[in-house]
């Protein structure tokens, strides 16, 4: 008898129902130790085309609406393997809306693109600073749903709306009728550099916890007197009470508490109200984050909000317990004293300096004459271990105080600035632009000849006159680090520049040193604009623009090129805004080939790992082939590298193949492929005395005889 497809129910006792029954009655028993039903029961495809596309936006309580036609997108699940399945439920209230099973039968169904559908009730719309997913916990609380279920039926991810994905928050604010910004402007964002994102700010992960379990009485009770009819569904949570560093609500100047699981809350705050120097730290990072009126400050403000906190709690630690104490930054941050200690310390360089000095006062004298960290304890060790620039303005104005109240403080460089060694040495002439040791005084002045080459620094020690003149030409120059630097260039490359007569030192030490040649101090400046020309600054460039690092790796030479833009035959196309250096300079691509044509020279070149890499051929048989004279290299001036020219490999590759090559093009092994070309057509193969393997063959010969052969590279 036929099936109506128009009833739904009509399924239900026929042959088909029974034949998808049966494979269920043989699986009784097979699934787990405890299980007494079936795992599956295989529904027939009359039944899954029974798919309802109901638009009504009640249909998902009813539980007349599929589930696919639900969720759909990127929460929907299909594969052409797999069947539909029903699998058993517990007796009581559904897991999703309204009776309906989240594993039903229409899961099955092919997922369709997500469709905006409005949820039944509504709730209360977000102020502007309440995160995406507490949002998400009220409007599914009204609808009387979990969150995983309301996500499901609607199409949303709960985990996107959990890190703050846009397209999800905005979806939300689309299924709840509510402005997207207003949604966006309280949720963080977690990007795939494992930071977060709130507003302007950018900090790690240990500077914020979802759903934090603390809440501010006050807030909730006027959110409560606010609402009289009951549509917010629940707490509105602020979106800084996630964030671990704040632990007072600025506005109403009490602490954050645990909230009240039985939902009650007392008619008055039980504690006093807090100063407004005990919320300072709070309302700061309020008004950083545009959540309340920005209070200023000339030292944090130059910081992000991670260096920020960790100065600040840093600030604390020291102020609170003394430059003994070691602590991580994410136990530091849960410390509420100790977070308004730090930021009295640290909320302007005033402040700061005024720590500093007493750090400095209070240290005892032994400790002063030995070593920095024990005077300023973590403050100098956070700032001397920072790998990157995130603490500098804190730096410099530590640096300051160390070189206004710190006598002969020996300077170093620290991560490619000037910063402050862990020792105080008597007897070192230091300055907050060099740092000069005896040793160092003593080679310079004989290297000099203002000393004598039997000079003893300990014991004769250097007139003043010879410091003065030894100190001042050194403050004028720079060496080859510092060179390098700001040229951007290695050592081979810098050798070569100096080689060519492109660059050339002021000064050159005696003996053998390696650092031993001083420079001008503006010679950087000086070499780069005669590379620049009246080239313009841009930010970005054309695609046939190129460095000359870039023209130089093949063809032709780094100083040719910088010889060329020198004397006008080359000109420079640009210099880039946000790079320093000679990577800065760009020239053109088709400039550079003219330049090469013009000089007369063959630099159409590889090498033998890329001649060997055409034909699958090792570069140690390459070697091996230009040692015997197979292969002629190509010589070029100032490069260590063997070179072979485009020629020769076109030559060499039209004249031979490889045996290997040529017994997979034949099917043969490369054994049997030597003895069956000798035995039937007189073919002998090339091969090296040092080596059995590697075979050549002729093209010529094999052409002679009629025998198919590889085609000739064409790459």
């Amino acid at each position: 008898m036929p099936i109506d497809a128009g009833d739904p129910f009509a399924i239900i006792g026929s042959t088909e129902h029974a034949t998808a029954l049966e494979p269920a009655r043989k699986m009784v028993g097979r699934g787990q130790p405890n299980s007494r039903e079936p795992r599956a029961l295989a529904i027939p495809v009359v039944a899954q085309r029974l798919v309802c596309d109901d638009p009504d936006p009640f249909a998902a309580i009813t539980g007349e609406l599929p589930d696919v036609a639900i969720r759909g997108g990127p929460g929907a699940k299909s594969t052409a393997k797999r069947t539909a399945t029903i699998r058993s439920t517990s007796v009581g209230r559904a897991s999703s809306s309204a009776g309906r099973s989240p594993k039903s039968a229409d899961a099955a169904a092919v997922p369709k693109p997500w469709k905006l559908r409005r949820t039944p009730l509504r709730v209360g719309a977000p102020a502007g600073c309440e995160p995406a997913y507490s949002f998400l916990e009220r409007l599914a609380a009204g609808n009387g749903s979990s969150v995983e279920c309301l996500a499901r039926d609607y199409g949303l991810s709960a985990r996107a709306i959990g890190i703050g994905d846009r397209t999800e928050v905005g979806r939300l604010a689309a299924v709840a009728c509510v402005d997207e910004s207003a949604l966006c402007k309280g949720t963080p964002s977690y990007d795939r550099t494992f930071d977060w994102t709130l507003g302007a700010e950018t900090f790690g992960k240990q500077f914020l916890e979802r759903a934090r379990p603390v809440v501010c009485w006050h807030c909730i009770r006027n959110d409560r007197i606010a609402d009289a009819a009951g549509k917010d569904s629940g707490v509105r949570r602020r979106v800084w009470w996630d964030l671990l560093a704040l632990h007072r609500c600025p506005l109403h100047r009490i602490r954050l508490h645990k909230p009240r699981f039985d939902g009650g809350l007392e008619k008055e705050c039980p504690e006093p109200l807090l100063d407004e120097e005990d919320c300072a730290w709070e309302a700061y990072v309020l008004g950083r984050l545009g959540f309340a009126e920005r209070v200023d400050s000339d030292l944090l403000d130059c910081l992000s909000f991670e260096s920020a906190c960790e100065i600040v709690a840093t600030c604390g630690a020291v102020s609170t317990h003394g430059t003994g104490h070691r602590a991580r930054i994410k136990h530091l941050i849960g410390n509420a004293p100790l977070l308004r200690t730090g930021f009295q310390s640290a909320r302007s360089r005033t402040d700061f300096l005024k720590l500093l000095d007493r750090l400095w006062k209070n240290a005892e004298e032994p400790v002063k004459g030995w070593s920095l960290p024990k005077v300023f304890g973590s403050i100098y060790t956070t700032i001397d271990y920072r790998k990157d620039d995130s603490l500098e303005p804190v730096a410099c104005t530590l640096r300051q105080f160390v070189a206004e109240n710190v006598p002969r403080a020996r300077i170093r460089m620290t991560l490619g600035r000037r910063g402050l060694d862990s020792t105080v040495v008597p007897g070192w002439y230091s300055d907050a632009e060099l740092d000069v040791n005896p040793r160092r005084m003593s080679r310079v002045g004989r290297s000099l000849g203002l000393l004598g080459p039997e000079h003893d620094m300990k014991a004769d020690g250097v007139p003043e006159e010879v410091a003065t003149k030894i100190v001042g030409m050194l403050k004028s120059t720079i060496d080859a680090k510092e060179l390098k630097k700001s040229l951007q260039v290695s050592e081979k490359q810098l050798r070569l520049i100096m080689r060519a007569g492109l660059i050339e030192p002021i000064h050159v030490f005696q003996g053998a040193q390696s650092n031993k040649h001083l420079f001008s101090k503006n010679l950087p400046n000086r070499f780069l604009e005669s590379l620049m020309g009246d080239a313009p600054i841009l930010k970005r460039a054309q695609d046939d623009w190129q460095t000359i690092f870039a023209a130089s790796t093949r063809g032709t030479c780094l100083t040719a090129l910088l010889k060329a833009l020198q004397d006008g035959t080359l000109r420079a196309k640009c210099r880039l805004k946000d790079v320093s250096g000679i990577p800065a300079i760009l020239i053109s691509r088709a400039d550079v080939q003219a330049l090469r044509l013009s000089l007369g020279r063959v630099y159409d070149c590889i090498t033998k790992d890329e001649f060997g890499a055409r034909i699958d051929l090792h570069p140690h048989t390459v070697g091996s082939f230009i040692n015997r004279g197979i292969i002629k290299p190509h010589v070029k001036e100032q490069s260590k590298k063997i070179w072979i020219t485009e020629e020769e490999f076109r030559k060499f590759d039209a004249n031979f193949v490889l045996g290997s090559k040529l017994g997979k093009f034949m099917g043969i092994s490369n054994k049997m492929l030597g003895a069956a070309l000798k035995k039937e057509h007189g073919i002998i193969a090339v091969m090296l005395p040092d080596n059995n393997v590697t075979t050549l063959y002729r093209r010529a010969d094999l052409l002679k005889a009629g025998l198919p052969m590889p085609s000739v590279y064409t790459g």
